[in-house]
């Protein structure tokens, strides 16, 4: 009877960072229009490769669900 090895890779998915990115700021330019910027989130929070993220935004104080985009 012939052994046949039989090797398998499997990727899973890195955890999501661990802390916020740095000195987020965000600007109102018009009623209908902001600015967003931040700095990269710290080495040591990372938990692998940041190939995104998501903006959530929505008035002060309403009680409508706030809505995302990707980036």
């Amino acid at each position: 009877m012939m052994m046949t090895e039989v090797s398998i890779t499997a990727d899973t998915m890195t955890a999501a960072p661990s802390a916020p990115p740095t000195g987020v700021v965000v600007r109102v330019r018009s009623s209908t229009s902001i600015t967003v910027q931040w700095g990269p989130v710290e080495c040591i929070h990372q938990n692998g490769e940041i190939t995104g993220y998501r903006v959530r935004y929505g008035e002060e104080g309403s009680s409508e669900e706030a809505r995302s985009i990707q980036m």
